[in-house]
């Protein structure tokens, strides 16, 4: 997981991955990975990193957001979405789909 962490950059392009069923639940989402039945529950900047990567996304892009809807500083907020990018690769939820 480490070397996942450490190889997604600001340039880096994630989207979502095929095959997830998602239900709002409360502030948050559910996640269900319908190849590997795996559940993932997101609070709610969670939900919205998901419904920003419907359409392919850079990380750069998303803290530019993020950081704006959420007024934190950038390095916590780079830091704070590879953790959930981490976490949402390793489910299979996410995809990193290249790089710019």
């Amino acid at each position: 997981m480490a070397q996942l962490r450490s190889s997604i950059a600001l340039n880096t392009i994630v989207r979502q991955a095929k095959n997830q069923a998602s239900t709002s639940r409360g502030d948050g989402i559910a996640l269900l990975n319908l190849d590997t039945g795996h559940y993932v529950g997101l609070n709610e900047s969670g939900a919205e990193i998901w419904y920003l990567i419907q359409k392919k996304q850079s990380v750069s892009d998303l803290c530019a957001r993020l950081v704006e809807r959420y007024n934190v500083p950038p390095d916590q907020c780079f830091k704070e979405l590879v953790d959930v990018l981490t976490q949402l690769v390793t489910e299979g939820a996410v995809q990193i789909a290249e790089y710019e």
